[in-house]
């Protein structure tokens, strides 16, 4: 699995986190503020988009009448609170993140988030002591399943995207870091359990947990 691999890119919400809970939640209320139904198909259309492009989404879908900056501001807003105080790592993935520094690997992170919400876990618990770099869905055009952050994220790390593994809990955050031409790894997670088989046949690897990858070197 490390063979060749210099660097490890991260997906932040559901891979790192465990934060999908707080969007479904933002969805619900979001939309029920405004009396608009919860479509069944939402999760699906918005997966892997960055947070421009599904504030886009909920404009044309719903015939909302905010602007799409409105619409993020709204969001981050809703947010930030239940990143600063109800979202936390997933198991072992503090500890990897460790060992990947004592191992010297270069580490960056690559998220259809918002680059506000980023800053708010970075200063939770000061993560720039492990990433050399940060792509949020503020800085790139198209959202995943197109490789740009990826390919992004080892260009400000200046390494090889071939050289990189990328860590993901959803499809199309998978088939980004393929696109991109890096190894990737799935993650378990229960806000996209459902899909557990599908996201191990995409990937190169898979894992229940951090806990279950073998030794760095």
């Amino acid at each position: 699995m490390w063979k060749d691999i210099n660097a490890v890119l991260f997906d932040m919400d559901g891979t790192l986190v465990d934060s999908m809970w707080v969007w479904h939640k933002i969805d619900v209320e979001f939309l029920e503020q405004r009396n608009i139904p919860y479509p069944d198909e939402l999760v699906s259309d918005i997966e892997g988009m960055s947070f421009v492009q599904t504030a886009d989404y909920f404009i044309n879908k719903f015939h909302l009448p905010e602007s799409t900056e409105k619409i993020q501001q709204i969001w981050n807003d809703m947010a930030r609170e239940h990143y600063a105080n109800d979202v936390f790592f997933k198991e072992g993935a503090w500890e990897f993140l460790k060992e990947l520094k004592s191992k010297n690997k270069k580490i960056a992170m690559g998220t259809s988030n918002s680059r506000e919400l980023v800053n708010v876990l970075r200063e939770k618990y000061d993560l720039d002591q492990f990433f050399d770099a940060y792509v949020t869905a503020d800085e790139i055009v198209n959202g995943k399943p197109a490789p740009d952050v990826y390919l992004r994220a080892a260009k400000e790390i200046d390494t090889n995207i071939k050289n990189c593994i990328v860590f993901e809990d959803m499809t199309n955050g998978i088939i980004a870091g393929n696109s991109a031409g890096a190894k990737t790894c799935a993650i378990n997670d229960s806000f996209s359990a459902p899909i557990w088989e599908e996201k191990k046949k995409t990937a190169d690897y898979h894992i229940e947990s951090y806990l279950d990858l073998p030794e760095v070197y």
